[in-house]
């Protein structure tokens, strides 16, 4: 095995099992990880990386390894899929405006961060998992720039909570205060996109997502949202859950919300909060915005974060088969109508 690579953005290092005995029965009974399981999958994505000629740079550190196998249940072909798909989406039309740009030292970026368009609870929730809370009413959609600051703010959050294992392995718990939001903060994105994403997301981001709670619906974007949903899968569908205001909202202890919503904790300091954790993982942040494919090496299709590519695996040749650049014109990511 060696020691360094060209394509190594971190080290090789030898993964040690340090969480409690609860997590690690958890990983077992749900993921099938044991320590031989996670020793050979390990080295066997490292091998992959190496030899794989499309992939040009990535972390292989075990922590960020282990997010894949856990996401994919230490099935090392899916995990593999999963990690040279998002390098491949970072270096194309779909991702490379904003996967390739964390920072929050972008203004208008920083301004989203302050107005709490995302943070993350201080308490966990009764089994444990981690809650992040959204409230996209905050956003302006006029801004012509707000897109990709919230796709860059968000995925900054998701990247800080997945160095943590136990998120990794316990996954995630989201709430959403969907109170001023209006139809137009539904043409930021067009519905293309927004659909790409979702599907792209459910393939690439390694997360797992236990609840979604979305409070404050009002019934003229019921529309909006019947459509988001028929787009999810099945097994994330049912995982949706809606409430008219949060007096219904019992899914979480009131005194874990926020003050403004009959917590205990401000706001004001959860927000704060989340502006140093992700100065803290500022160099992390940096190290995904450095991992890329060689997209001269995927159909277009790929790049462009096509839904029908996801029906086939990068490594087959049906891939460049079905997908031939020659008809398959750049459609373009946002205000567009059409949904593939």
């Amino acid at each position: 095995m060696p020691t360094q690579h060209k394509k190594n953005l971190t080290p090789i290092d030898e993964y040690k099992f340090e969480l409690s005995k609860e997590l690690e029965e958890m990983a077992r009974e749900e993921l099938r990880e044991t320590e031989e399981m996670r020793k050979h999958a390990i080295q066997a994505l490292r091998d992959f990386i190496w030899k794989n000629d499309k992939i040009i740079s990535t972390r292989v550190d075990a922590k960020f390894l282990l997010r894949y196998l856990r996401f994919r249940k230490f099935s090392v072909p899916m995990a593999e899929e999963a990690i040279e798909r998002l390098l491949a989406l970072k270096v194309g039309s779909y991702g490379n405006h904003w996967m390739n740009n964390l920072s929050i030292e972008k203004p208008s970026v920083l301004k989203l961060l302050e107005a709490g368009f995302i943070f993350i609870l201080p308490q966990r929730d009764y089994m444990g998992r981690l809650i992040i809370f959204y409230r996209p009413g905050v956003s302006n959609p006029k801004s012509p720039t707000v897109g990709y600051d919230i796709l860059i703010l968000t995925t900054m959050v998701y990247e800080y909570l997945l160095e943590d294992e136990e998120n990794q392995i316990r996954g995630v718990v989201h709430i959403g205060d969907a109170k001023n939001i209006k139809m137009s903060h539904f043409t930021v994105f067009s519905p293309q996109f927004m659909c790409r994403v979702g599907k792209n997301t459910e393939k690439t981001l390694p997360m797992r997502h236990k609840a979604f709670h979305i409070v404050n619906v009002h019934r003229s974007i019921n529309f909006i949202s019947d459509l988001i949903l028929n787009r999810m899968s099945e097994k994330l569908r049912k995982r949706v859950h809606f409430y008219p205001s949060f007096d219904e909202f019992k899914a979480i202890d009131q005194a874990m919300l926020p003050k403004e919503y009959g917590g205990t904790v401000p706001m004001s300091k959860m927000i704060d909060d989340m502006k140093q954790r992700l100065m803290r993982n500022h160099q992390n942040a940096q190290l995904y915005n450095q991992m890329r494919a060689n997209p001269e090496q995927y159909p277009r299709a790929v790049l462009e974060g096509s839904v029908k590519s996801l029906q086939y695996s990068l490594n087959s040749t049906e891939i460049f088969e079905k997908f031939n650049d020659d008809i398959y014109g750049l459609q373009g990511s946002f205000r567009k109508l059409e949904i593939d």
